[in-house]
Formats: structure tokens, sequence, C-alpha cells
């Protein structure tokens, strides 16, 4: 998704992008995603991917590789070298070493001294919740959002990414329903979501009936449209952010962890902990105790929304292009 947002950036400045990845991952998310030029498809093994890369673009020289996968490290990165004149990578964590040009981490508050012993000398690190990848249209509908922003809550966002992790969008309605709050509700159902028919049949008690999304390419709208949103703290922070959207927070993965203390320390977001741990009374607790104080929902969504203002992806791709001879035509 921020590898598209960017793209869809770079492509007005004189770009040409191609994407390269498994069939599965195009197959998964063709319904929610539209990449903005090629694809490569890598479906080798993992060790024949920087080859397999130059062979079906026809040995191309290409001006910048980004890559954004926790499974592709430095040993990917290097093999790389022979074929791209700059590497970029997108990373969330400072736990790795890397082979880069340029790094981007969008966590907020991410200071770039904490990748210094794991970057060559030169990289230049773009750290921070201002350099978040995302749609045009988070921008777009930022101003309208947050002037609607006055902590009243009548509509639910339920998002807990592309997967359903612990199956939490079943605890997280089976909360709904012991609160008795008659709020409305989107919940959307990620891609990789295996117990979709578990959360439809657990949604039948839910009164008003919630509207089910099986992946959306609207969710700014839906963010914008809703007036707490229950989650996990992965690039969705930076959205809910962008449009000044409350938050009860989860973390799914280690990586989303500086996120979460970040986000609730600076009064974005009310983190509730690991979706490992979290049970339905946790959420319950916490979602009657967020509808019910309308102050603390309105500094909430304003303290969300100085954190990203939408413009990161604007960012990136203009540092992006002007490293490179602008008046010549560049490819990724």
């Amino acid at each position: 998704m921020r590898c598209t947002h960017l793209a869809n950036v770079l492509v007005t400045k004189g770009w040409h992008c191609t994407l390269a990845g498994k069939s599965e991952t195009f197959d998964l998310f063709k319904k929610t995603v539209s990449w903005p030029g090629g694809k490569i498809a890598l479906d080798g093994t993992q060790k024949d991917e920087p080859e397999l890369i130059q062979k079906i673009s026809h040995h191309a020289d290409w001006d910048l590789m980004i890559c954004d996968h926790y499974q592709r490290g430095i040993a990917f990165e290097t093999a790389c070298r022979s074929w791209t004149s700059q590497i970029a990578i997108i990373d969330d964590l400072p736990a790795r070493n890397h082979d880069a040009d340029i790094l981007i981490d969008q966590t907020y508050g991410r200071a770039p001294n904490e990748y210094k012993d794991l970057l060559p000398d030169g990289c230049q690190v773009l750290a921070g919740a201002s350099y978040a990848l995302l749609g045009r249209d988070f921008r777009e509908l930022r101003e309208m959002s947050l002037s609607r922003r006055n902590g009243q809550v009548e509509k639910l966002l339920v998002s807990v990414g592309g997967s359903d992790p612990n199956k939490i969008t079943s605890t997280i309605i089976k909360a709904i329903n012991q609160t008795g709050l008659r709020l409305q509700s989107d919940i959307i159902i990620g891609p990789m979501a295996k117990e979709t028919e578990q959360i439809m049949s657990n949604t039948q008690y839910m009164d008003p009936k919630p509207k089910i999304h099986f992946g959306t390419s609207k969710m700014a709208q839906l963010m914008s449209e809703a007036d707490l949103a229950i989650g996990v703290t992965g690039t969705t922070s930076w959205e809910r952010c962008c449009l000044g959207l409350p938050s009860i927070t989860m973390t799914a993965a280690n990586n989303q962890k500086d996120n979460a203390r970040a986000l609730s320390d600076a009064g974005a977001s009310l983190f509730i902990g690991d979706v490992a741990e979290v049970q339905a009374e946790d959420i319950a607790k916490n979602l009657v105790k967020l509808v019910t104080n309308q102050e603390t929902l309105r500094l909430m969504s304003v303290a969300a929304s100085i954190i990203c203002d939408g413009d990161g992806a604007e960012r990136v791709a203009t540092i992006l292009d002007q490293n490179f001879d602008t008046h010549n035509v560049n490819e990724y």
C-alpha cells in the first residue's frame, strides 16, 4: 500500500514505476490497490530474486530500487547493486543492517541516529511521521474530516490490517456487543483474513447491523466518516492521525510497539495491549470510557492531527527526485 502511494506521486514527476513481488501478493490486493506501472512476478526462490528481476526486465539499468520487505535484508540489497544506481529501504524498526543510500522510517518520534550503526556512511535517513506514505485521498479529505471532530461518537470503524491477527476482529465485535451501545459501524475484513465466516456469524448479534467491507479502496472516506476507530498500530495509524480519527489500538507485531507507545504518550490514541493478550472485556471497558467522554475524544483528535498531515509521500518523492537528473526519465 505505502509503495503504491509513493509510486503514484513519483509518476507525476516523470518516473516509470515497476512493482516486483509474489504473484499471490498481486492477487490479494488487486481489489484495493491500483499500481501505476508494470509488474514483475518473483515466483522463484528468494536467493534468485535479484537475478530474476534483472532477467525479466531485460537487463535494464534501474535508477532506484525501493525495498519494503521484512524478510529481505542486506544480502538481498547488496545483490541488487549490480543493476540499480541507488537503493532506498522502508523499515519500521532499527534492528537490521542495510546496504542502502536512503532509509525511510515513518514511525512517530523516530530519530535518524537510531540507525547510526546499521547503515553505511552517507546513507540519508528520513525518519518520523512527517514522511508517512499515505494516499492522496487522505490529504484531500483531511480538512473536512478535522472540521467535524467534536468528540461525539455515532459511528465506529473496525480495521486490523490485511490479516486478522489472533482472530481479534471477532473479539472486537464481541466487545461492542457487551457495551450495549447502539452505534453504527463499518467492519473491514482484510484480504488475508481466514476466519471470515466466524466474523460474519458474530456480527448477526450486533444492533444496528454493521456494514461489512471485504477489503476496500475507500479507506480514507470510511475513516473520515467514522467518529472512533478500533485497530492496530500499523500503517493505518498515520491514516487515522491525518484525518484526526481517535482510536483504541493494539499491537500485532514487534515493529508496532514503538508506534503504540509514541502515539499513546502523545495522547493521539488509547493503547490497550497486544492482540494476543487483550480480551473483549478490555476493549468494551475502554470503548465505554471514550464514548462517554466527549472532551477526551476531542483532545485525542487534535493530538492525532498534529502528528501527520498527509504530505509524506510528496516529501519523500521530492527528495528521491532531487537525487537524480530530473531531465531524464527515471525508473524504480
